[in-house]
């Protein structure tokens, strides 16, 4: 009888000790998983908004080198999300043109808003030419200061 009894005892030490730990990774669990689902969001945010970017129709004689998007503390100290998409260009048009070409464009922010004006993007040409004769210019489009939730990009 004493033999059966510890072993019972035992059991019951053992479901004790695992509903403790339930009890202790259960709101763990509970913020990484709502970790996740921020990061999830904001980085679906960031593919809408720099879709606006890369959607949007090149210059005459131009042609797309490279882009690049990102979700994060980009400015300033911590506790915000900053988004931001570049798109590297090679264009045979002067920079005069290339300026005049983006100048008047407004593309709408990362959460759009019915009374916003848009976003204006920022053109960076390089003054030299290429080999090739060509300007390399890099348009970007950046929105900064949006609330981070849990995302661990953004602290």
């Amino acid at each position: 009888m004493n033999g059966k009894r510890s072993v019972i005892y035992w059991a019951d030490v053992f479901n004790l000790i695992g509903y403790i730990v339930i009890i202790l990774l259960a709101p763990i669990g509970c913020y990484v998983l709502s970790m996740s689902f921020e990061m999830v969001q904001n980085t679906m945010r960031l593919n809408a908004f720099a879709d606006n970017l890369f959607d949007y129709p090149l210059p005459p004689q131009t042609e797309e080198i490279e882009r690049y998007a990102e979700v994060g503390l980009l400015t300033g100290n911590s506790n915000h999300c900053d988004y931001l998409a570049k798109r590297t260009l090679a264009t045979r048009l002067s920079a005069d043109e290339i300026e005049a070409f983006y100048r008047d464009i407004r593309l709408p922010e990362v959460v759009d808003h019915p009374k916003s004006p848009g976003v204006g993007v920022e053109v960076v040409i390089d003054p030299e030419r290429q080999s090739d004769g060509r300007l390399r210019v890099i348009v970007s489009l950046s929105n900064f200061f949006y609330p981070p939730g849990l995302d661990i990009r953004c602290h």
